[in-house]
């Protein structure tokens, strides 16, 4: 990593950057297209983008229950692409201060937890004999070694002007006020947009409760009848750096 650095905004972005253009039909395409957006690794001049994340979002799992609070501070760093056998590919790494809270009716905090967490992601995209592209994302690395290999989002690639878009789900868990354990599908957007040295994330996350099959288990499908709690953005207006 370089010393010196370009200082990257989030911007709104121009709405001609996140058109959509027509699908890609190779890989050598889509990886060229991939690196104009996260940046072509360069052995004697390598930079990658860092996002710094400190936020503050409300949610309320369960209506009749108290409103729950999470402060979210640390960084994550988006790598270089890269292509592997069958594939397309970059890895994010996050590490991250989370500190969840309880709403009392009184507007109060009230502590119940706080996690250190870091976890290092890979995003594979590939293209099918139609040449429609699909992703999936695992976990590689994680603070909980249980989700180590695990699998993360999966789901449609889509290619943007100056961009692409990935749309997926994949299960997780949402806690309650009083720190219960909710399991949930979690549907997610994620829009990355290059001009320049600066890069726009559009990201939308929404947990929903899980589907359930002719047999009454739950399937690791959202149900998109029952949304659970509020709609989230993880990297949307944070500031980031191009280093």
């Amino acid at each position: 990593m370089t010393g010196a650095f370009a200082l990257v905004s989030i911007i709104i972005c121009p709405l001609h950057a996140a058109e959509p253009v027509p699908s890609f039909e190779s890989l050598d395409a889509g990886f060229q297209k991939l690196q104009s957006v996260l940046g072509r690794y360069e052995p004697m001049h390598a930079k990658q983008f860092r996002i710094i994340i400190d936020k503050e979002y409300k949610n309320k799992p369960v209506e009749n229950e108290p409103e729950t609070l999470t402060i979210s501070k640390g960084e994550v760093l988006i790598g270089n692409p890269y292509r592997m056998a069958d594939g397309i590919a970059f890895d994010t790494i996050e590490a991250i201060r989370n500190t969840f809270y309880e709403i009392d009716k009184h507007d109060q905090r009230k502590k119940k937890f706080r996690e250190h967490r870091y976890l290092a992601i890979r995003y594979v995209l590939r293209i099918d004999a139609e040449h429609q592209w699909h992703f999936e994302s695992s976990v590689l690395s994680h603070s909980d070694p249980a989700v180590v290999e695990s699998h993360a989002l999966t789901g449609s690639v889509d290619w943007l002007k100056n961009g692409f878009e990935l749309t997926g789900f994949t299960s997780g868990v949402a806690y309650t006020a009083g720190v219960k354990p909710l399991p949930i599908a979690v549907y997610a957007q994620l829009k990355f947009i290059r001009a320049g040295d600066e890069l726009y994330i559009d990201d939308r996350w929404q947990d929903y409760k899980m589907t359930k099959g002719p047999n009454g288990k739950l399937l690791p499908f959202p149900d998109f009848s029952q949304p659970v709690g509020r709609p989230q953005s993880w990297y949307s207006r944070e500031a980031s750096y191009y280093e």
